[in-house]
């Protein structure tokens, strides 16, 4: 675990460094927000290729535990109830593992989007981005 923070202090410290010493003068700038997208879509594309191989999803018991107290609304503490009632949420439009696949990756997708929009709202150079 050491090794994985230091190997991951190593790579992102001097990348932000980098990122902040290029950058012009940090405002407000007129970025369109479609741009989310644009900076979404390889990590959606990507993702959309792992969920056709493993399609409904790859499961452990750990995973088959969840939808069940979805499933059967016997909740306990092996997972936390605020995590299980969104995921419910979810199954009722797609009733399959493959709904808490899709919505998770492009949650996580959408925060990759906004992360660079915002980076770019901060006038980092785009081949940076």
């Amino acid at each position: 675990m050491g090794l994985w923070f230091i190997l991951f202090c190593a790579v992102l410290l001097p990348s932000i460094a980098i990122l902040l010493s290029n950058s012009k003068k940090i405002q407000e700038s007129k970025v369109k927000r479609i741009n989310i997208f644009f900076y979404a879509l390889p990590a959606i594309i990507i993702w959309s290729l792992y969920l056709v191989a493993l399609y409904p999803g790859c499961m452990s018991f750990d995973s088959l535990f969840q939808p069940k107290q979805v499933l059967t609304h016997q909740y306990n503490d092996w997972h936390p109830v605020s995590h299980t009632l969104p995921l419910q949420c979810i199954r009722l439009f797609w009733n399959s593992p493959a709904s808490l696949a899709v919505f998770q990756s492009l949650f996580i997708d959408l925060i990759y989007g906004y992360t660079f929009y915002s980076w770019e709202k901060a006038w980092i150079r785009k081949k940076y981005l």
